[in-house]
């Protein structure tokens, strides 16, 4: 239990005082509520006689005081203010409700603001190891699930810990011996819901994977539905999908039938002991319980609260051990995030060996003369082999270049390199003599990166174009410009609604042609003065490849772009200033096109 409170507290984004104002709260309205009910049971012992005005000098004296002459008045008196009480008691407890539910939906924006923070702040390194799904899982699923199976339940156990504690002391001062009776029999029953322990967890664990398994299959099903259906593997998935549905059904129904078994068990019991009380008390006195009524009344009201107080508790427990797996999948997940969070956004965390630790972030880089890569090497952290191996090469401000070589050369990973994804083992990237790691938000901001294919967001051509940037911050002379060097101005003329036309999920209603240059468009109306085309071209065909090429050569004449290119079209990169042919990391071969092409196989 001490692991698992360890780990909440980590995982919690609320602050260490406002627990503890929880906490208060909580003691507040248990107090309210044990004074609503405690102050009926003399209320009823002192309707029943009013004698005991004369014998209680708090009362009488309360009686002087209010200046009520008549036993009966004085006792309506005590009535209507034992309903105030009453009512100040629920008024408590619905109060106490609405704050546990915003107070837990507040942590779950927090948290989910938290990972999404984390998430993206962490490097391209972390995200090419991990599976998109699971992280969608973990920002929605997971989050939720801390809200309203962990984070609420807890906070309504600690509530209701606080009401039982309460009341067993408002209890034990009215009859001492019926509440030991009580405990005696409630005792077992707890100990019998608390032997489940092991297995509560293991059903919270079942649900938990068979969620995330069904969401990383219906991603995998519907991330490429074309192929999908082509292939004809529907049912693949679809048996997958019922797979997994089977034991978080199984899972699921077994956990809900153990939770809502303590409310029946302990109604049932509670009923019977008070029951065998009373009756065992007529059974030795030989009289009724006319003496005990005030008694009596105190126990049937206290019941009355303190059934699903102890209902919910052991709800709450079990549902707090169900998911305790979610509890660890946040903890090391948060756990392995907190390196990024813990630096400024897009700042590094482990600089290349050859340089300088001791710098400071600059407001923008400025690219006047040349790009200088010296002596770079990269190795991935689940291999044993350099994937680049001490490359060192200069690209001039203007110039147009391209990569080429074999699958596994090393291409992809020095582009990665170039825009600062992947951070080198040993060397350094420099502009202009000064090292891109000083500030790699900087450096980025002069690049512009165009896939295969481009990621277009469901909605309109306006927004995709200036990506990232919020719909009343959009420059519109800047969208006009991008659109007309970009060769889109027909396309965008003959769509239904212009640029305001939704593009469809990935851009699905546009052709591959039309999407690569909604992202030139988005490079030029970034300002962008690197540009970096990888396999850009690969998936066109001749002629529209045609009107990319002269979209990114029109860009690359107008506002002096530097061209970095990798390719396996070799009439893509005719026109470049240089070609560099990549082999197992290392430059084997670099000059024009001329020099190079006809001796060197792609």
């Amino acid at each position: 239990m001490i692991s698992y409170l360890r780990k909440l507290f980590y995982v919690l984004p609320a602050k260490r005082f406002q627990l503890i104002l929880a906490a208060l709260i909580f003691i507040f309205t248990s107090c309210i509520e044990a004074l609503g009910i405690g102050v009926i049971g003399p209320f009823i012992a002192l309707a029943s006689d009013f004698s005991t005005i004369d014998k209680t000098p708090i009362l009488s004296a309360a009686q002087r005081t209010l200046g009520v002459q008549t036993a009966g008045h004085f006792v309506a008196i005590i009535g209507v203010s034992a309903v105030f009480a009453f009512l100040a008691k629920a008024l408590a407890a619905w109060a106490t409700q609405v704050f546990i539910t915003k107070f837990s939906d507040r942590q779950q924006r927090l948290l989910i603001i938290s990972m999404a923070r984390g998430y993206l702040d962490a490097p391209y390194v972390y995200h090419i190891s991990k599976n998109s799904s699971s992280i969608t899982d973990r920002l929605i699923e997971v989050a939720n699930t801390f809200s309203n199976t962990i984070f609420m339940p807890l906070l309504t156990t600690l509530a209701n810990v606080f009401l039982f504690i309460s009341l067993f002391i408002l209890l034990c001062f009215t009859s001492l011996p019926i509440m030991i009776g009580l405990l005696i029999t409630l005792l077992p029953i707890l100990v019998f819901f608390n032997s489940f322990a092991s297995k509560v967890r293991a059903w919270g664990r079942e649900m938990r994977e068979s969620k995330a398994d069904i969401i990383q299959t219906v991603n995998h099903a519907f991330g490429s539905v074309k192929e999908t259906k082509v292939i004809g593997c529907e049912k693949y998935f679809e048996d997958k999908v019922a797979s997994q549905a089977v034991k978080l059904e199984k899972a699921h129904s077994t956990f809900v039938t153990f939770r809502v078994m303590p409310r029946f068990l302990l109604e049932s019991v509670l009923v019977a002991s008070v029951i065998s009380m009373i009756s065992i008390s007529a059974l030795l006195n030989g009289e009724g319980v006319a003496g005990t009524t005030s008694a009596l009344g105190v126990f049937a009201l206290a019941s009355i609260r303190l059934l699903p107080a102890i209902t919910n508790s052991i709800n709450g427990v079990n549902q707090l051990r169900a998911s305790s797996y979610t509890i660890d999948q946040i903890y090391s997940e948060l756990r392995e995030l907190e390196k990024f969070s813990m630096a400024d956004r897009d700042s590094i965390i482990l600089l290349p060996e050859t340089s300088s630790s001791n710098v400071k972030p600059r407001s923008s880089f400025t690219f006047e003369n040349d790009i200088r890569l010296e002596k770079i090497t990269y190795r991935y952290s689940n291999s044993l082999k350099d994937v680049i191996s001490g490359l060192s090469l200069s690209i001039k401000k203007g110039e147009s270049i391209a990569f080429i070589g074999k699958s596994g050369a090393g291409k992809t990973t020095l582009v990665d390199t170039i825009l600062g994804l992947l951070i080198p083992q040993s060397g350094d990237l420099l502009v202009d003599g000064l090292s891109v790691y000083e500030d790699l938000r900087a450096w980025k901001n002069l690049i512009a990166y165009i896939p295969q294919s481009i990621f277009l967001t469901d909605e309109s051509v306006r927004k995709n174009i200036a990506f990232g940037v919020p719909d009343h911050l959009i420059d519109e002379c800047k969208l006009e410009r991008a659109i007309n060097v970009a060769q889109l101005t027909e396309v965008v003329s003959a769509l239904p609604y212009g640029a305001e036309t939704m593009v469809g999920e990935r851009g699905i209603l546009l052709s591959g042609g039309q999407r690569q240059r909604v992202g030139i468009a988005r490079a030029i109306y970034h300002d962008r003065e690197i540009l970096i085309l990888d396999e850009a071209t690969a998936a066109l065909d001749n002629e529209t490849e045609k009107l990319v090429t002269d979209s990114i050569s029109r860009l690359s004449s107008d506002a002096k772009i530097t061209l970095i290119t990798i390719a396996h079209r070799l009439s893509t990169i005719k026109d470049c200033d240089r070609i560099y042919v990549l082999h197992d990391g290392n430059i084997i071969k670099s000059g024009s096109f001329d020099e190079v092409v006809g001796v060197v196989e792609v």
